[in-house]
């Protein structure tokens, strides 16, 4: 049985209530889906830009680093006399690239083009 979005957000909000009681002091929290994450600075009073800009913004980060992934990091697994597996390379590829949008580009990408991002 597949679950609506709506019907994981009910299910999210019953759990935050049912844990109130245990916070220790008012906590600031959203319910929030897909990778707006990406896009909010440190002020939470931020909007969030709209899908296409957020698409175009992820996918010109995402691209770049794709192409050095297979420049750079796929011949120095075969440095290190790891064998090729398409498996393989596109698990540890993906896992870099994941981890470089999320902790190093995003944050100070999105900040480069903040004026673009949020202008309507």
């Amino acid at each position: 049985m597949k679950i609506s979005e709506a019907g994981w957000n009910l299910t999210r909000r019953k759990l935050i209530d049912k844990a109130h009681p245990l916070f220790t002091k008012e906590d600031n929290y959203e319910i929030k889906s897909g990778l707006d994450f990406l896009f909010y600075g440190e002020k939470t009073d931020t909007k969030v830009p709209v899908r296409w800009k957020q698409y175009l913004a992820t996918w010109s980060a995402i691209f770049p680093l794709s192409l050095l992934m297979q420049l750079l990091l796929l011949p120095s697994l075969r440095l290190m006399n790891i064998p090729a597996n398409r498996y393989f390379d596109t698990l540890v590829s993906t896992g870099c690239l994941v981890f470089l949008v999320i902790y190093v580009v995003m944050p100070n990408y999105t900040k480069l083009i903040r004026k673009w991002l949020y202008k309507y």
